[in-house]
């Protein structure tokens, strides 16, 4: 590989890096302004159903193991 392409391929590295950065701190802000309904009575093998917070913890823990492995 010779310097030029190194140096692209780090360039790209570092906006894909710089880009999941961005993505995490949009969904952690985003998990700050969500609420939990605990009024909802969970059943053990239930619908499945999830809370939108749920779901922005998942993609955030996602996007943390994929920052990681980069």
């Amino acid at each position: 590989m010779r310097a030029k392409e190194f140096l692209q391929q780090a360039i790209w590295l570092d906006k894909l890096i710089d880009s999941k950065l961005e993505q995490l701190e949009k969904l952690e802000a985003l998990a700050q302004k969500t609420t939990v309904d605990s009024t909802k009575e969970r059943v053990s093998g239930g619908s499945g159903a999830t809370s939108p917070m749920e779901n922005v913890v998942v993609k955030i823990i996602e996007l943390k193991k994929k920052l990681i492995t980069t």
